[in-house]
């Protein structure tokens, strides 16, 4: 396309194409300046607004900030509009960042610092950006930015009152067109941050109405994983969903990621050192560092990550440096040397100080052998613990030394042999006293001469000799006064006592074991302890002899026979018991059936080999599957006897029908008694081999059987339910849901819930993907739909295998993207819903309705899905199930599932909102609010919707009375601006229609309350929708200029924001131009004196220039003149006045 022509302008190349235009090169023959020239279309405008758009231009003329693009004015021509504007010669951010890669985080501070800087400026003056993006973030040549395509461009596209912006970076109030505010380019500037850090903004990868859909819906938007945590904190304040919480421009300049560089002009800031180390002398030379260091960041980038083994989080350790805190008691034992730790460079992260623990560690590595029995040398008898005890420490003893693990001074010190005594001398010193020594001795040695005490190495002595005969007593000498009582050794040293290998006689004791022993006299035990129930009473000493004879026997043994001495007609059975029944026959006969069929399952296991012939192998099967069934305790016999592999190795040779049906039910009987059992036979392999049987080539019967086994394995523990997944066993489950087998389904639908209930390490996403990739989703639906064509007669199994599918489909439809598309087929989403419209009949069946309906829920909350729901004829299902169920059992619970489906499905969509109402979605949703109840929250955003969608939905939207429903919200705190909205767009689009309703006493009534008492925030968001009805509808501004309207107006012209002073400053200028009191309405409120002031004292240029012209003009009574103009040519009043605007085309719905 050829350049335009214009005056005093050589209009050059182009420079880029927008939305709103095209952008041009130019040069100013006056002055010889180069220039940016915008064309903007005049078709694109309304004609009433090209004025306001004009005087637009002149106030923002008065804007000078190093951050913004200046305007140098506007020419119009017959067909353009061109505004003139500063040349910023390094273009957009945007197609830096195209040309050399992402930024890093350091220069993205730098240039979101001159953003922020620029828009603070922008909010301080009363305008708002709208439209925030890297495209309009312009760089010139000394490395800074501006913003460019504020004002002028998006002014004009607001008069259609469409989505105004570029989808990716809208916020989600611009989208809703719930107010538009400065709290909107701050959302705007995180989405920025994203865009130059990834070299796209958020949801770029789905389309426009997908990613606005989003934007709205998403709880967080999607911050970059590889972000640092300050940058994140930055985001997090920018995503702020309520724009009330969400920071202003002044505040996140303070924030500590734009702090840290305070500001680029300063060199004595962190990232000026950084990146302005060297200063260039020219200005081209600053931006140049600049692209050198995206340049290089995109570099390191690309380049390929090292090795892992020697380049990860934590470094992988060689064998000088290893370090692992199992090793830490040889560090402690090992200390470095401090002079030597001093000389070291400082320790960075994740790094391993190198000292002389490195000595000790590589040691530990080097060793290829480690010499345990070093940390031990010398045995530790019980004397030398004693010592320890005694503090005896001038005994040199290797005991005493510490034990340190991997000591090779150890292993040299102590050889095999000096470890090995050559005799064990054997310590009884803690038998008795110093008196009891000797004593003790003869005690021994007359046990071991008598016969009376054996040692295991006196039995190969006493094969060799003869032995002496028998004797049942030997006399011991009287006891001297005993000690006390001492208390009982600890169970280890007893045990280490009773594991002797041998025994030798005493030596005589020492005087230091004389002295050791005394200490333990107070343990020895009392004169009248009694042992007769460890010996035996002792027998009457025989004449003659001195002493008592002691009994070495066991409690009972003195009733058994003790030589030949006893007498022969003593009944060694006495002590039986008397009810020992010597004939009953029925307890033998148990034991030897018992006995004979333990035989016989072991000799037909023995038996059961694949190479056998069918008929064998059929009467052996006959008979073990007769014994297990008649006599359960032989199960475990059949498994002890190896009859779980002999099984399985006769199914894996392919015997026939009737072998493999009674081998898998000798299976099943074996594997439902123990869980152990199904365990042990899962891993020898028998998931694999059973599981060949489930496919649709056996037997009905064959196949039960499996999944029956199926059932076992994923039910019995999480190992068997991971061993059975590991074999592929959800192809297995895919062929078990078939239609025409409603045991199998059972069987299939169970083992597939039983997956979901397990407490596995598997996520529930994952065992979804796996769901989604094994294709069980389809016939999972098929089932579901068998399941409810069934008989009332088999209602509890229907209702089990309904509900147990109904709740796989809620935990599906919670998942992600792949998961969703493997469900988002028309033929399982058509399923579905037929699924709803039985289940809404049945009023029973509530809660497995309510359980579907909320994996419609899920399954709409992903932007992908609305289509294909929408092509399932959901809406139309979804209208039947709210208006069958709007009463009864549980309606409330299942409408709101309903319109929270609708909520999803039908925003920023006018197609789909047209198909709901023309589905009878309207009366229902006007019912949730005629009713009070708390859905319509999600009722009215719906309702106020359909005011956008095409002309079909409006008529239907007036043949139901909405307009008067938007009316009434007027006064409803939190539904009023989108109730406002609904009204604006419907006045655009209808505007006789519509007039002649708002026009009305009680709608002006409302309108008039709603702009008196909003409170701040809906005050603020309600400026913009009344400016432009005022523009529409001269008569609305008479019907809402009273008394109470200019108090408010004048109140709030001290408000603290620019933006809204701003606004209310065009609203009196539009009043006073169509009022025909003008005159005693500035006297009456002194409005020259209070515009004046405001042209003089105000902070905002934008707001001093408009008050000034305000201020001129009733100076001027430019007013007052026009008032008389209108009286002289108007006889009809209001409505006369309300006629001097029609739109001159079709006002667009919102959306793209």
């Amino acid at each position: 396309m050829a350049a335009p022509a214009l005056q005093n302008y050589q209009i050059g190349d182009c420079l880029g194409k927008g939305a709103f235009g095209s952008v041009y090169r130019a040069l100013n023959w006056t002055t010889g300046e180069t220039v940016a020239v915008k064309q903007i279309q005049l078709s694109d405008i309304p004609h009433s607004q090209l004025g306001e758009i004009m005087s637009e231009i002149d106030l923002l003329k008065n804007l000078h900030h190093p951050r913004i693009v200046r305007y140098g004015g506007f020419v119009k021509t017959k067909d353009a509009l061109f505004v003139i504007l500063e040349y910023c010669e390094n273009g957009s951010l945007a197609s830096i960042c195209k040309r050399f890669g992402k930024f890093p985080e350091a220069l993205v501070a730098v240039y979101i610092s001159q953003v922020l800087e620029g828009l603070q400026y922008l909010h301080d003056q009363g305008v708002c950006h709208r439209d925030i993006k890297a495209a309009n973030i312009l760089a010139i040549k000394d490395g800074k930015v501006k913003l460019a395509d504020f004002g002028v461009a998006t002014q004009a596209h607001l008069a259609d009152n469409s989505v105004v912006g570029s989808p990716f970076w809208m916020a989600p109030e611009v989208i809703e067109q719930s107010g538009a505010s400065t709290a909107s380019d701050i959302w705007s500037v995180g989405c920025v941050v994203i865009e130059l850090l990834e070299g796209r903004p958020p949801y770029s990868h789905l389309p426009q109405m997908s990613a606005l859909w989003a934007i709205v819906q998403h709880d967080q938007m999607p911050i970059p994983e590889g972000s640092s945590p300050v940058v994140k904190d930055f985001l997090l304040h920018c995503f702020q969903k309520d724009p009330n919480l969400r920071v202003s421009a002044k505040k996140l300049l303070k924030h500590p990621w734009i702090r840290q560089i305070n500001s680029p002009d300063k060199s004595n800031t962190k990232f000026t050192q950084l990146y302005r180390r060297n200063t260039p002398t020219e200005d081209h030379e600053t931006y140049d560092n600049a692209v050198q260091k995206v340049q290089e960041w995109n570099e390191a980038l690309k380049s390929p990550p090292k090795s892992s083994k020697t380049k990860s989080l934590f470094p992988a350790r060689d064998s000088k440096s290893t370090f692992s805190p199992l090793r830490r008691s040889s560090l402690n034992n090992d200390s470095p040397n401090p002079a030597t730790v001093s000389n070291q460079p400082p320790a960075k992260p994740f790094t391993v100080r190198n000292d002389n623990r490195e000595n000790v560690l590589s040691k530990t590595q080097e060793d290829e052998e480690d010499n345990w029995d070093a940390d031990f040398a010398g045995t530790i008898s019980f004397s030398k613990a004693q010592d320890a005890i005694s503090g005896d420490t001038g005994k040199s003893d290797d005991n005493t030394q510490t034990i340190k693990p991997n000591s090779r001074k150890a292993s040299e010190d102590h050889s095999i042999t000096s470890r090995i005594p050559d005799k064990i001398i054997e310590d009884y010193s803690d038998l008795g006293g110093d008196e009891d020594d000797i004593v003790l001795s003869e005690k021994i040695s007359s046990l071991r001469l008598k016969g009376g005490l054996f040692h295991p190495k006196d039995l190969g002595r006493l094969r060799e000799e003869p032995s002496p005969p028998l004797q049942s007593s030997f006399n011991i000498p009287q006891k001297k006064p005993s000690l006390p009582k001492r208390p009982s050794p600890p169970t280890s040293l007893r045990s280490h006592s009773r594991s002797r290998s041998s025994i030798s006689s005493l030596p005589a004791p020492s005087t230091e074991q004389t002295r050791k022993t005394s200490d333990l006299a107070k343990y020895s035990e009392v004169d009248d302890e009694d042992f007769d129930d460890v010996f035996g009473k002792a027998p009457p000493s025989v004449s003659g002899e001195s002493g008592q004879t002691l009994q070495l026997t066991t409690k009972l043994s003195n009733k058994s026979w003790l030589g030949d001495d006893v007498a022969d007609d003593e009944d060694p059975f006495a002590q039986i018991e008397d009810d020992f029944a010597e004939n009953d026959l029925e307890s033998n006969l148990v034991r030897d059936r018992h006995a004979r069929l333990c035989a016989m399952v072991a000799e037909l296991v023995d038996q059961l080999e694949a190479g056998k012939s069918e008929e064998k192998l059929n009467e052996m099967l006959d008979e073990l599957l007769h014994i297990l069934e008649e006599f359960p305790d032989m199960y475990m016999q059949f498994v002890a006897a190896r009859g779980m592999l002999s099984s399985l190795e006769v199914l894996e040779s392919k015997p026939s029908k009737d072998v493999i049906y009674k081998l898998l039910r000798i299976i099943n009987l074996i594997v439902s008694v123990d869980p152990g059992l199904v365990e042990s036979f899962c891993l020898v392999g028998g998931i694999a081999v059973v599981m060949t049987y489930a496919s649709k080539r056996y037997s009905h019967e064959l196949r039960l059987e499996a999944a029956s086994f199926v059932g076992h394995v994923t039910h019995t523990s999480v190992l068997t339910l991971q061993m059975f997944i590991a074999c592929r066993g959800f192809r297995v489950l895919v062929d078990l849901l078939d239609e025409e087998a409603q045991e199998l389904v059972y069987e299939a639908v169970s083992a597939i819930s039983s997956v979901f209930e397990s407490h596995s390490l598997t996520t529930k996403t994952d065992f979804c993907r796996i769901f989604a990739k094994e294709g069980l989703l389809e016939p999972l639906s098929s089932a579901l739909t068998t399941a409810l064509r069934k008989t009332s007669d088999e209602g509890a199994q229907v209702r089990d295998i309904s509900s147990k599918i109904y709740l796989l489909f809620a935990q599906v439809g919670q998942n992600d993207n792949v998961v969703l598309n493997a469900l988002g087929t028309r033929s399982i989403l058509r399923r579905l819903l037929k699924a709803c419209e039985s289940l809404c009949d049945k009023d029973k069946m509530s809660s497995l309705l309510i359980t579907l309906l909320k994996t419609f829920k899920h399954i709409s909350t992903s932007a992908g899905m609305l289509d294909v729901l929408q092509n399932s004829n959901a809406i139309e299902v979804f209208v039947r199930v709210l208006d069958k169920r709007k009463e009864g059992e549980r309606s409330s619970e299942i409408s709101s599932q309903v319109l929270q489906i609708f909520y999803s499905l039908t925003r920023l969509s006018p197609s789909r909102q047209e198909e709901a109402a023309q589905a009878g979605l309207i009366p229902l949703l006007k019912r949730v609010f005629e009713v009070s109840s708390p859905l319509k929250q999600f009722a009215l955003p719906i309702l106020c919707d359909f005011a956008h969608a095409g002309k079909s939905c409006r008529a239907l939207l007036w043949k139901h009375n909405c307009l008067d429903l938007y009316i009434l919200l007027l006064q409803d705190a939190y539904f009023q601006v989108s109730a406002l909205e609904a009204i604006l767009i419907w006045l655009q689009n209808e505007t006789d229609r519509v007039e002649g309703q708002l026009l009305q006493p009680r709608p002006l009534e409302s309108l008039l309350t709603m702009f008196v008492q909003a409170k701040a925030n809906s005050f603020e968001a309600s400026l913009e929708p009344i400016l432009k009805m005022c523009r529409i509808s001269r008569g609305l501004v008479l019907g809402v200029a009273k008394a109470s309207f200019f108090r408010k107006l004048i109140d709030k012209l001290s408000h603290t924001k620019a933006l809204v002073r701003l606004n209310l400053l065009r609203i009196l200028r539009l009043v006073l131009e169509v009022h025909p009191n003008c005159k005693s309405i500035v006297e009456e409120y002194r409005l020259i004196e209070v515009i004046s002031e405001l042209g003089v004292k105000d902070s905002a240029i934008l707001v001093r220039e408009l008050s000034k012209e305000i201020s001129n003009e009733l100076k001027a009574g430019k007013y007052t003149s026009l008032a008389r103009e209108r009286r002289s040519t108007s006889d009809n009043g209001v409505l006369g006045a309300s006629r001097a605007y029609r739109p001159h085309r079709r006002i667009p719905s919102r959306g793209f």
